[in-house]
């Protein structure tokens, strides 16, 4: 376990709150231009920046410039503290003005130096300085805060503050920067940012911009970014965990050329291995497939037990991998759970769309006509799992229901017509009995009795299907494929600069995190967030990374 010393954090946040934090231009004495009957005139600042849409997003009466981030963060307990500096400009004569901050604790709130009074409402930091702020004069803000901040929810996109094994990556849109930390959170207020994250040594933090230090002491290392081109506040990203860093300069795309810096999480270096022996079974990735690793097996009047190894990564919630079973000669397909607890009777999202692409699914799911599914069908119920594994898990099936007579069971997966996981592997098969088991190993009958059919009549043919391979035959890890795609980078970037003009960043980069499920990429400035499943398949990494890339020139 890392933990962080706390003492140590104290002094950093006491000395932010003294200096003003992180680089923060313009911090010091208020500074005025207003002149005339206006200059005296002092009202509340608006909630809201006037947004069709969101209009209790961003805050009226000023415009922020700079904001400077002094965060300490401990992956152990996911506790943030934070000080924020925010220089900004009077756009009205102020009494009262808002940042919105949603969760965590504040601490305190200076203006110019002196304490503040404050108060929270709904996502607002309501803000009364000791004096009223004229109209265009400068002023700062500083607010310290702690607490865990909080996801966003599904119904505004997902996102957000995600912690992951060893850190945390924030990523999302459009109510992001009010999670971690108080702002102007509105896209038309932009501001240039610096922020610095103390975090356990050993670990990375990755921010927008470039990197201008990172310096270990007492077991912890502070990493300072700074953003020097003003951006929307949501586009500020963390990312905290164990990271390998590529840092390079390239000569092309502008003036000066362009200081590249990529993180990418060496647990994605992980792919499919055998769990034993040299080889697995592996369905391989393909669009609309119906594939099945079946066999028959002969079930004492006492009863039988399955048991073997998956490691899937599937597309979640639209592909599913199940055992079907039968009586053998009958017509009684049903599919069977789990003893471990890996499979739900969950339908998914794929279900009733993909009922048109493989009928026999029918005969599990049944179309219930309000777009959702029950979990049976024709001739028996569902139970499968989707999405990916954490490495090898092991599945224990009953087939008890088949005692005194012969099954025929199948290891299935089936996919929609859109996207894909690398697929689904299989290792050490055993069946009670004996009859059946294998591990696939070559020694002139990898399978063991087990078959690869292809898919039922009802579906098209299968474009490729069940095969065994070695962990040399194993499609690339995502971490592989990240660094493929992410490496092309000057490359695309020279290519973009070409259509639209210079690269307007002297930074550029990319993030991708072991987050499992984000299912999104995000154009972060100069260095956007990517879902790992993207670089599953090359050509689709090269094209997110373009993508993204291209956003940096119109936002």
């Amino acid at each position: 376990m890392r933990r962080r010393s706390t003492g140590w954090a104290t002094i950093g946040i006491a000395a932010a709150l003294l200096t003003g934090a992180v680089g923060a231009p313009g911090a010091g004495a208020r500074s005025a231009s207003a002149s005339g009957p206006e200059a005296g005139a002092f009202t509340r600042g608006a909630r809201g920046a006037g947004d069709p849409y969101f209009p209790a997003d961003g805050n009226g009466g000023y415009d922020v410039g700079h904001y400077g981030l002094e965060l300490v963060y401990d992956p152990d307990n996911d506790v943030l503290e934070g000080v924020a500096t925010i220089d900004a400009r009077s756009t009205q004569g102020l009494s009262r003005f808002n940042l919105d901050f949603d969760g965590m604790t504040v601490d305190s709130v200076t203006v110019d130096g002196q304490p503040a009074a404050f108060a929270r409402n709904r996502g607002e930091l309501k803000v009364t300085p000791p004096a009223g702020i004229p109209v265009r004069t400068n002023f700062q803000v500083v607010v310290a805060y702690h607490g865990v901040p909080d996801p966003l929810p599904p119904e505004e996109g997902g996102g957000g503050w995600i912690p992951t094994e060893d850190g945390v990556v924030v990523v999302g849109q459009p109510h992001v920067a009010s999670t971690w930390f108080p702002a102007n959170d509105h896209p038309k207020d932009r501001a240039t940012f610096d922020v610095a994250v103390t975090v356990p040594e050993g670990l990375e933090a990755v921010s927008n911009g470039r990197l201008v230090s990172h310096d270990t002491a007492a077991g912890e290392t502070r990493w300072v970014w700074a953003a020097d081109a003003p951006m929307a506040p949501y586009l500020a990203t963390l990312d905290v965990g164990e990271l390998e860093l590529a840092q390079y300069h390239d000569a092309g795309a502008r003036p000066g050329g362009v200081e590249w810096l990529d993180a990418v999480d060496p647990a994605l270096r992980a792919g499919f291995a055998p769990r034993t022996g040299a080889q697995l079974a592996f369905s391989q990735a393909a669009q609309q497939t119906f594939k099945r690793l079946r066999r028959t097996v002969a079930v004492p009047p006492e009863g039988a037990t399955l048991t073997f190894w998956v490691q899937r990564d599937t597309e979640t919630d639209w592909d599913h991998f199940f055992v079907e079973a039968r009586h053998l000669g009958q017509a009684d397909w049903t599919t069977l759970p789990d003893a471990n607890g890996h499979t739900t009777t969950g339908t998914g999202a794929s279900c009733p769309y993909w009922l048109d692409l493989h009928p026999a699914l029918r005969r599990y799911q049944t179309d219930l006509g309000d777009g959702t599914c029950a979990p049976t069908g024709t001739t028996g119920g569902w139970n499968a799992v989707s999405g990916f594994s954490d490495g090898w898990e092991q599945w224990s099936v009953d087939l008890g229901a088949y005692a005194g007579s012969t099954a025929q069971v199948a290891l299935t997966y089936v996919s929609d017509d859109s996207i894909q996981g690398p697929g689904v592997a299989v290792d050490d098969v055993e069946v009670s009995t004996g009859e059946g088991s294998t591990s696939f190993e070559d020694d002139g009958d990898p399978l063991d009795g087990w078959t690869v059919p292809g898919a039922p009549q009802s579906s098209e043919a299968n474009t490729n299907d069940w095969t065994v391979i070695t962990e040399a035959g194993a499609p690339p890890s995502y971490g592989e494929g990240a660094q493929q795609s992410l490496g092309r980078g000057p490359e695309i970037l020279a290519f973009l600069a070409d259509r639209f003009g210079d690269y307007p960043f002297a930074d550029a980069g990319g993030i991708v995190d072991d987050v499992r499920g984000l299912g999104f990429a995000l154009e972060n400035q100069t260095r956007p967030v990517y879902a790992p499943e993207f670089f599953g398949d090359p050509e689709e990494g090269d094209a997110v990374v373009v993508h993204e890339l291209a956003h940096q020139w119109f936002g």
